[in-house]
């Protein structure tokens, strides 16, 4: 890898968006062992935590329906191991356990508002195949999403670059937890290319040309190792394109990531997207079984 990207850039300075393989997935501490007398759980939206009134719940061979404000009784034969499945209109089908609800006990459903949606959330986040038929949701397991400013030569200030990419950062950082981390260093001939998206902020002849952010290498599948750039003045929607790049694939719905006719912003969809598939568990069965399922 450090060849391929070495004779790509040769002495260029560049941003790196490096990879912290060390972060936890995310998953709630589970309930404890089911207690004497009835036990109330909610459902919600993981979006913004509104209930969901009518959802269908199964479990312990009992079917029930969610109150106006998302709530439902367990069933006496309920004991932590019985499977449990939550279907309603407008949310991918959620497939856990009792055990893996939270301690709160409160069921957080993906958004989806229809077949098209299912299909583009798909489409943007990454499934590996881990065994026949089984698809599950694989993401950088990153603690931070750190950001080395390498703009030796360039004639803005440093200070000034730092600041618009943390500006186009925010929105992201709300939606996933992940916080940038701003480096400055030059690029040497021990730089480890590993794991990193690249943007060139200065002349590079073989760095990618497109306008709207979309450069990945033909010769990798994966979005985060090297994405060369040429940016050579400010154009914060082409910032927000490549950070928001660095984590999902791209929408074939309208939105930021749209590749025939990128929108200046994020969509919903994207937004909603980002933020479920860093809630979810990496190893989420597709569309949204719960791996302890």
């Amino acid at each position: 890898m450090r060849e391929l990207l070495a004779s790509r850039i040769g002495n260029a300075f560049i941003v790196g968006i490096a990879v912290a393989m060390t972060v936890a997935c995310g998953r709630s501490p589970t309930s404890p062992s089911l207690a004497s007398g009835p036990r109330t759980l909610t459902v919600v939206s993981g979006w913004d935590q509104a209930p969901v009134a009518g959802a269908t719940v199964e479990l312990a061979g009992t079917t029930v329906t969610t109150s106006a404000t998302g709530q439902f009784t367990l069933p006496e034969a309920a004991r932590n191991h019985v499977p449990v499945d939550v279907d309603a209109t407008g949310f991918l089908p959620h497939r856990t356990r009792l055990s893996a609800i939270p301690r709160n006990d409160v069921i957080q459903l993906w958004p989806a508002a229809n077949d098209s949606d299912a299909a583009a959330i798909r489409e943007m986040l990454f499934y590996e195949n881990t065994q026949a038929g089984v698809h599950s949701l694989w993401r950088p397991r990153w603690s931070a999403y750190y950001l080395a400013l390498l703009v030796d030569g360039n004639p803005r200030a440093p200070s000034e670059i730092a600041a618009e990419w943390e500006r186009e950062y925010r929105e992201i950082e709300a939606l996933t937890n992940l916080p940038l981390s701003l480096t400055f260093a030059p690029k040497s001939g021990s730089d480890d290319f590993d794991e990193q998206v690249i943007v060139a902020l200065d002349r590079i002849d073989e760095s990618c040309h497109d306008q709207w952010g979309f450069c990945p290498f033909d010769e990798l599948d994966l979005p985060y190792y090297s994405r060369p750039y040429r940016l050579g003045a400010s154009r914060p929607d082409v910032i927000r394109r490549v950070l928001a790049f660095g984590l999902l694939k791209a929408n074939p719905l309208p939105g930021l990531l749209n590749k025939s006719n990128p929108a200046p912003e994020l969509s919903l969809l994207e937004r909603q997207t980002l933020r479920m598939a860093f809630l979810r568990p990496t190893d989420t069965i597709w569309p949204d079984t719960d791996p302890s399922r």
